[in-house]
């Protein structure tokens, strides 16, 4: 909604730099990708990649840049 201007809230809270929503977990049963992590980030591989380039590659496929 923001991204095309269909919203236009009088207030707007910046979270990209909390840590805890940047934090990227995996283990043999689960991963976890921090809330605030972009699409993009993904894409470009600027996270650390738990799925040996899979992720990286469905991401590419999946919404356009905004």
């Amino acid at each position: 909604m923001l991204n095309l201007r269909l919203a236009r809230p009088g207030t707007l809270v910046d979270i990209r730099h909390v840590p805890e929503l940047r934090a990227v977990r995996a283990d043999s049963k689960s991963c976890s990708i921090g809330a605030t992590l972009t699409h993009a980030e993904i894409e470009d591989g600027a996270i650390e990649d738990f799925s040996r380039g899979l992720l990286r590659y469905v991401a590419r496929g999946i919404a356009y840049r905004a």
